[in-house]
C-alpha cells in the first residue's frame, strides 16, 4: 500500500540562529565564556540541541492501531538513530503516555536519541498475563496531558534547548479536569511567544488541522492520520522526516516543510488515501470504545 508522507512544518525541529551581542563593550567576543556570570556559556540566542517530546495517546480505541504505533516507533528510532550519526548536534527523546487509567505516564524521560533501542514499546500477552509497555484502556484527557507536558517540559528546559512536541491522539478530548480548552491555549501562545518551542498534533477520528488551528499551532503544524496501523505508521514517519530534515536544514524550514505536508494532504480529507469521509471512519469504531 502507498502513501504520502508529510512534513509538518509547525512542527519542525527549530535549530535557530540570532545575532549574539557584546552589549557594546569593546573586545567582547561572540563565544567567550567569560562574558556570562560563574563562567557560564553566554545565551546569544541560539539553540544547540534538540529534545523531541511525544505525547502518546493510550485509551482504549488505540488499541485497534497498536502495532501501527509500536513498528512506526522502532523505525522512527532506528532512522533518526542512523541521521544522527552523521550531525554533531545532541539529541534527547522524551515518552509520555495518557489515558484516564494513567493521566500522565512518563514511559522514556530524556533520554539521547542515540541510547534508543528498537522494541521498547510492546503489546498486551493476557493469555501469558504480561502487561505491555503500550497498553491501551480508558479514555482521553487530552488537555490535561499536553498541558502537563508543556509545563514538564518548561521547568527542566534550557535557554539553548529547542523543543520540538508531537502530540499522537484517535479521539478528542473528553476527560480533562485541571486543564480546560482556554487555559490550555493560553499556555501554547506563552510557548509560542519563547524562543526554541514547536509543536505538531497528528490525528485519527477527527480534523487535525481545525485542532491546531483551534489552539494555535498553525495548519501546517497538523497531519490528519488514518484510523488503521499504516495511518499511524505514516504519522511517526512524518515526526521522523520532520526532524531530520529540520537538523540538516536549521536555516530553511517552512518551504521544505510545507512543500512535503501539502504533498501528503492531498491524498484525501482527513488522511484518507481516497475516497472517504470522517464520518465512515468512525463507522466502523464500535461507540462505546472510539475514545
Amino acid at each position: 500500500m502507498s502513501f504520502g508522507l508529510g512534513v509538518l512544518a509547525g512542527g519542525a525541529v527549530f535549530i535557530a540562529t540570532r545575532k549574539p551581542s557584546n552589549g557594546g563593550r569593546p573586545g567582547a567576543s561572540k563565544g567567550s565564556r567569560s562574558d556570562a556570570p560563574n563562567g557560564k556559556k553566554k545565551n546569544d540566542g541560539r539553540l544547540d540541541h534538540v529534545h523531541i517530546y511525544v505525547l502518546l495517546d493510550s485509551s482504549g480505541s488505540m488499541s485497534h492501531v497498536e502495532d501501527g504505533v509500536i513498528q512506526g516507533f522502532d523505525n522512527f528510532v532506528q532512522d533518526t538513530k542512523a541521521h544522527l550519526r552523521g550531525q554533531r548536534i545532541p539529541a534527547y527523546f522524551t515518552l509520555v503516555q495518557f489515558s484516564t487509567e494513567n493521566p500522565f505516564k512518563v514511559s522514556i524521560e530524556k533520554k539521547k536519541i542515540k541510547d534508543l533501542q528498537p522494541g521498547f514499546l510492546t503489546k498486551s500477552d493476557p493469555v501469558n498475563n504480561v502487561v505491555g509497555t503500550f497498553a491501551p484502556s480508558g479514555g482521553t484527557p487530552l488537555y490535561d496531558a499536553f498541558g502537563q507536558l508543556i509545563e514538564h517540559a518548561a521547568a527542566q528546559k534550557s535557554s539553548t534547548e529547542a523543543v520540538n512536541m508531537f502530540v499522537f491522539s484517535d479521539g478528542k478530548e473528553n476527560d480533562s479536569t485541571t486543564f480546560t480548552e482556554g487555559r490550555l491555549k493560553d499556555l501554547i501562545a506563552e510557548k509560542n511567544q519563547e524562543n526554541g518551542w514547536r509543536f505538531g498534533f497528528l490525528g485519527a477520528n477527527q480534523d487535525a488541522k481545525a485542532f491546531a488551528d483551534k489552539f494555535g499551532l498553525g495548519a501546517d503544524a497538523a497531519q490528519n492520520l488514518t484510523y488503521d496501523a499504516d495511518g499511524f505508521k505514516t504519522g511517526w514517519q512524518t515526526m521522523t522526516q520532520s526532524v531530520a530534515e529540520s537538523i540538516s536544514q536549521p536555516n530553511n524550514i517552512d518551504g521544505a516543510f510545507k512543500k512535503h505536508n501539502n504533498t501528503y494532504e492531498s491524498q484525501g480529507a482527513y488522511g484518507k488515501r481516497g475516497a472517504g469521509s470522517l464520518s465512515n471512519n468512525l463507522g466502523s469504531i464500535p461507540s462505546s470504545s472510539r475514545y
